[in-house]
């Protein structure tokens, strides 16, 4: 599939130079050739989430004037007509699943207007008057504070962040990638269509989420990002039990001391020699383990998309696993960046170069860099509030900046809880403290316009109905930990009460973003019940309440 001859294709089909096009479809390599040829048909893609049911792609196609679009199947174009998209002379949908690249078959199109031979000069001449205030793609944010919005990013902040990275961050090459990200987010994009373009590194399309563990092992990447998920899911394999964590650095010494008593004579060995040989067969061991998982040739291993447990990345550092935060929003891609030589534990690292940050009266992170996002697209008055003062972007991100320039989120502005008393609160800081507990996946702190603050917890995997002594075994950890915390803070921040569900929370029921944020408007409302239980009388609870003799 070429990327010149489908945007010959859409040309033909008298698209303008400018105009939006379409593209939703599951990650794989035709989704990039796609995007190429629409670029190269000096046009802008737009990103729709894989994950967005029809009807969603056909109401903001409609509101943004999108007219063409590709899409990964049949049946997704067929979903897109049930909803009423009506392909004609006005509009094309151009499928781009295997076996259709002769044909490049679409539906409603009249007689092409411009012929292959006339349509490749054209892009050539198109890919020439490019300028870098211009249009590249529209993203959509997740949508975490409500509905998505269309981010427009040029192609002088795409460039501006590659050579940014390129310069400062990006180690040696030549380097391997795993798309596993979707594409249609902003980071997915910047690690596998951006970033490889201008380095020549090789991406290699994951399967899906089930495979990627397998996958890891046979790409062995250079550079990898990880959602918190999947590195929690890699602490997860060692764990010994789900109630009882894995003591790595026990473990590894296990190893080492096994291995010692293998060597002959070990009472004539020196002190100095016996430690020499300890670290290296510890060193050793850490060794064997990256390669078990596919990472023996990582330079680089990221955590984004939302925050990653102390727990979890203490952890994996002890097997030798340097895992490092970074941070970054849709409309900035990347704004700070932790690398191995400069990093601290529960900061996100420092600004990228050519990046400023400052933290505003109220605790609201801004931040203002050549790489930011040019507009809301169709929404002035949502672009006009995201700015503040001379060329600043408002994160949203409630953040504070050390004296040495670390940069470390402590939550969102928009999820400040106010109490019926009038008290405000950050939920994230107790959320995060809760999700520490091992065996504990997400927590959602609630008490809008309520007395007190109640908790809805999730386990890491799902509880079976014959789980019973481990769902107790689990609360009462829970319950436990709690009132340690409830006892170091004020009392108007203290959780009252928790509600332990069965299950994880789930993309697939809008529960979670694709990179694994918690949707919390989603999440109060589908367990609506549950968090209003946890607020009757103490008789009539049906979960854990934390009420403590002399508390209030």
């Amino acid at each position: 599939m070429s990327a010149v001859r489908i945007g010959a294709w859409f040309v033909g089909r008298g698209v303008r130079e400018g105009e939006l096009i379409g593209l939703w479809a599951p990650n794989s390599d035709r989704w990039i050739v796609a995007d190429l040829a629409i670029a190269s048909a000096g046009c802008v893609t737009v990103a729709f989430d894989p994950a967005w049911p029809a009807e969603m792609v056909v109401a903001e196609a409609a509101r943004l004037n999108v007219r063409h679009i590709c899409v990964g199947s049949s049946a997704q174009r067929t979903e897109l007509e049930d909803r009423g998209w009506r392909f004609g002379s006005s509009g094309t949908c151009l499928t781009i699943e295997p076996g259709v690249d002769d044909a490049l078959q679409a539906t409603g199109f009249g007689a092409s207007r411009i012929g292959a031979a006339e349509a490749v000069p054209l892009l050539k001449e198109w890919a020439t008057q490019r300028r870098p205030e211009q249009a590249a793609t529209l993203i959509f944010t997740s949508g975490t504070d409500g509905s998505p919005r269309a981010v427009e990013i040029s192609h002088g902040a795409v460039c501006s962040l590659v050579e940014s990275l390129r310069k400062s961050y990006l180690p040696p090459g030549p380097h391997r990638l795993l798309c596993y990200l979707p594409l249609a987010h902003a980071i997915g994009r910047l690690l596998s269509v951006y970033l490889p373009l201008r380095e020549g590194a090789s991406v290699y399309v994951s399967k899906g989420h089930t495979h990627l563990r397998a996958e890891i092992k046979h790409v062995r990447p250079t550079v990898f990002l990880g959602v918190p998920r999947v590195w929690e899911k890699v602490w997860c394999a060692f764990e010994a039990s789900p109630g009882a964590p894995f003591d790595a650095q026990h473990a590894l010494r296990s190893g080492v001391r096994r291995a010692l008593e293998m060597l002959a004579d070990q009472q004539s060995q020196s002190r100095r020699l016996r430690h020499r040989v300890t670290s290296r067969l510890s060193s050793l061991l850490q060794a064997l383990l990256l390669r078990q998982l596919g990472f023996d040739q990582a330079r680089l291993l990221l955590s984004g998309g939302a925050p990653l447990r102390d727990g979890v990345q203490r952890g994996l550092h002890t097997l030798g696993i340097k895992v490092l935060e970074a941070y970054g929003q849709t409309e900035s891609i990347v704004t700070c960046l932790s690398l191995p030589d400069a990093w601290r534990r529960g900061s996100v690292g420092r600004p990228l170069r050519g990046t400023t940050v400052s933290i505003a009266e109220d605790g609201e992170l801004l931040v203002k860099n050549t790489h930011l996002f040019t507009r809301y697209y169709g929404d002035s008055d949502a672009t006009e509030r995201s700015r503040h003062g001379d060329g600043w972007f408002r994160t949203g991100d409630q953040a504070s900046l050390d004296d040495d320039g670390y940069v470390r989120i402590t939550g969102r502005k928009k999820a400040l809880i106010v109490t019926s008393v009038g008290r405000k609160v950050a939920p994230e800081p107790l959320e995060s403290l809760l999700m520490s507990i091992t065996g504990v996946g997400h927590a959602v702190v609630v008490g809008e316009g309520r007395k007190h603050l109640t908790a809805l917890i999730t386990p890491t995997r799902p509880l079976l109905p014959h789980e019973g002594a481990l769902k107790c075994e689990l609360l009462a950890r829970i319950q436990a930990r709690a009132q340690v915390i409830n006892a170091s803070i004020a009392a108007y921040e203290q959780i009252k009460s928790i509600h332990l569900l069965s299950e994880p929370f789930q993309s697939g029921r809008g529960e979670l973003t694709q990179l694994g944020k918690v949707r919390r408007e989603a999440v109060t409302a589908r367990y609506a019940a549950e968090i209003d239980a946890m607020y009757l009388d103490a008789a009539l609870r049906s979960h854990v309440s934390l009420d403590q003799p002399g508390s209030s």
